[in-house]
């Protein structure tokens, strides 16, 4: 992720990137009077800084697709027709990402997601995105089912490792620690949508 130095070069086009994939999820992925999700949780599944995802927000107020509050985040207050959910994956950075389809399979009455991940952090934000469609009964599927492959925490994985010292295990140990939150963040989303009664089954 680029620092703030970095991104006053390239600063607007990546903002307009975001921007672009924020107007390809709004009336599906976040529909009319939904909120979109926090900065910071923007900024980690897009691959940006915080501070990108803001002025592409700015965009998106200043064009009317969203009003944003100080403290209650921002708020879709107008949508777009779009064909349907089964749009090709839109493009940011160059990379597919993968919301137009986990938004797809949530539509369905029965979801099933088999993942490989190597820290489960983006599966973790999708997977709370879609929490709140169905707390907001825009989605409402009847099981949800998601078998998860995790590298072996204890495999010396080549990287991420400390350039001059091979053995050090501090990058290990954050990759350990930031695999174990988001794993059980998302885990206990699945889980809570269950024991609330939202969706009947859950696995």
């Amino acid at each position: 992720m680029a620092g703030r130095g970095g991104e006053s070069g390239g600063g607007g086009r990546e903002a307009q990137r975001v921007a672009d994939e924020l107007r390809a999820r709004i009336g599906h992925l976040y529909p009319l009077h939904s909120f979109l999700p926090a900065q910071r949780a923007l900024a980690v599944e897009l691959g940006v800084s915080r501070d990108t995802v803001q002025r592409a927000l700015r965009e998106l107020v200043n064009e009317g697709w969203i009003e944003s509050r100080r403290g209650s985040g921002s708020r879709v207050i107008k949508v777009q027709r779009i064909q349907s959910s089964t749009a090709k994956a839109t493009r940011v950075r160059g990379q597919v990402t993968l919301a137009p389809f986990i938004s797809e399979a949530f539509e369905q009455p029965e979801v099933t997601l088999d993942v490989y991940t190597l820290t489960s952090e983006s599966l973790d934000a999708h997977i709370r995105l879609q929490s709140e469609r169905i707390r907001g009964g825009f989605i409402s599927p009847q099981r949800i089912t998601l078998r998860m492959l995790l590298p072996d925490p204890s495999l010396p994985l080549p990287y991420p490792r400390v350039k001059e010292d091979p053995d050090d295990s501090r990058m290990r140990a954050r990759l350990r620690a930031i695999t174990e939150t988001h794993t059980a963040s998302l885990t206990g989303a699945l889980r809570d949508l269950q024991t609330e009664g939202l969706v009947p089954s859950v696995d």
